[in-house]
């Protein structure tokens, strides 16, 4: 009984074009849901995978399925662009896009994925969060998007409103700290590696000078905190003649890997969703 069962599952196994192999040796996955360059063998006539949870195993499966004839399917449905969509964050500027990059920048090496499948909107105040819901909920996507708020928003109800408007239990992640995103960077950088001022062109006791300087400037102006913090930070990515994003990418890297910073629980989320959506 056994034996038939196998022979009929060969028979079943029957590649798509007349000059493919009856079965499949074997599949290699590069740059989709962050595998990079993974051959999957397998062995005549049943393999056997095997894994913890979130370790892919499900991509295998459906990769696999890609080559075959699935019966009752549609032709879009065992397709790659169906059965693995990009990993999509939205977040509100490119400061947030440099922290987001540095988080990655850490996790990525660690979990043995490549960058490729992930992709990050921006340019998009917290107010527009829920209308962007709503429309890739109309399309079908709101189920593979992250969003991404700044730390300010953390009691406000945007978080509220992006889920009613999604109609759909959606990932919704803040940035440290309590304040704009800025304040948080500029307060980090202070403790950078001096390898790392290096990288930006400067010494610890220039960045130090250049930093309090800055400081003693904005401390008289009558714009708003948040305003003040992006205003001041612009001015010192100018003054070090690096863009703002890579600063925050550096910094949110290095704090990234330090266990007490207040940056690791939003990069354990991310790290977990990054988990769930390689399944």
């Amino acid at each position: 009984m056994i034996e038939k069962r196998l022979e009929e599952l060969g028979i079943n196994l029957q590649g798509k074009k007349p000059h493919l192999p009856h079965f499949l040796s074997a599949i290699r996955l590069d740059g989709i849901r962050g595998f990079n360059n993974l051959r999957v063998p397998f062995d005549y006539p049943v393999s056997v995978i095997a894994g913890g949870n979130t370790t892919g195993k499900s991509t295998v499966l459906f990769a696999t399925a890609c080559a075959y004839k699935v019966p009752g399917a549609g032709v879009k449905e065992f397709v790659p662009s169906t059965l693995f969509p990009d990993f999509k964050l939205l977040c509100e500027d490119d400061i947030a896009e440099g922290i987001l990059e540095g988080i990655f920048d850490f996790l990525l090496p660690n979990e043995g994925m490549n960058r490729e499948a992930i992709r990050i909107g921006r340019d998009t105040g917290a107010s527009q969060f829920p209308i962007h819901a709503e429309t890739l909920r109309k399309f079908g996507q709101i189920q593979n998007t992250v969003f991404v708020l700044d730390g300010d928003q953390r009691d406000g109800d945007i978080a509220l409103k992006i889920q009613n408007a999604a109609k759909y239990t959606v990932s919704i992640l803040f940035l440290p700290g309590n304040g704009s995103p800025e304040s948080w960077v500029w307060d980090r950088l202070k403790y950078i590696p001096d390898t790392e001022i290096e990288r930006l062109g400067n010494t610890r006791a220039g960045l130090s000078n250049l930093m309090n300087r800055l400081d003693a400037i904005y401390s008289s102006a009558s714009d708003s905190p948040s305003e003040i913090a992006k205003n001041k930070f612009r001015s010192l990515s100018d003054n070090l003649r690096r863009e703002a994003s890579e600063i925050c990418r550096i910094v949110s890297r290095l704090e990234a890997d330090q266990r007490e910073s207040d940056i690791r629980p939003l990069t354990d989320e991310l790290q977990g969703i990054l988990r769930q959506w390689r399944e």
